[in-house]
């Protein structure tokens, strides 16, 4: 009786064992399963943006929508100077290829367009957040705009 009582104890004390190491390989798995598609929503925003990415943004939406649009930008300028010389070099350089129909979709109005440039030159807060993107195999910077939390404008490369 007593042999009998010591081979069913240690049968449960396997019993639990195992099933405690089958708990633990679930909640490892389930960790890594959750960890996994959590990396998998998130995209690696520095290679795989394209110019439609950027033609769905608008101008007024906040910092927080853009960067839930398009990850966290390369870099940020919140340096006016900086910003203001970022916006002459674009002047010169940038090429408007964009159709009016995507520019007028942007800003929402002509009047609209009239109030956030007149928002952005005006303003000594400008900020800059530069993405890297690829357009016919070329890398270029794409720069989006903000005043007080509020997308003004952005390049058009």
């Amino acid at each position: 009786m007593i042999e009998w009582v010591t081979i069913s104890r240690n049968l449960a004390k396997k019993k639990i064992a195992a099933q405690s190491k089958e708990k633990v390989r679930l909640r490892v798995l389930i960790f890594l399963l959750v960890t996994l598609s959590s990396l998998s929503t998130c995209r690696n925003i520095q290679e795989n943006l394209t110019e439609s990415d950027f033609l769905q943004l608008r101008a007024g939406m906040t910092s927080d929508e853009v960067m839930n649009m398009l990850g966290e930008p390369k870099k940020i300028i919140i340096d006016n100077d900086e910003v203001n010389q970022i916006k002459e070099v674009e002047s010169e350089e940038i090429t408007d290829r964009l159709p009016y129909e995507d520019m007028l979709a942007f800003f929402g109005s002509e009047t609209k367009k009239k109030e956030y440039n007149e928002k952005r030159t005006s303003s000594n807060n400008l900020i800059c957040y530069q993405y890297d993107y690829t357009y016919s195999g070329n890398s270029e910077i794409w720069n989006i705009y903000l005043v007080d939390n509020e997308v003004v404008s952005m390049t058009f490369p």
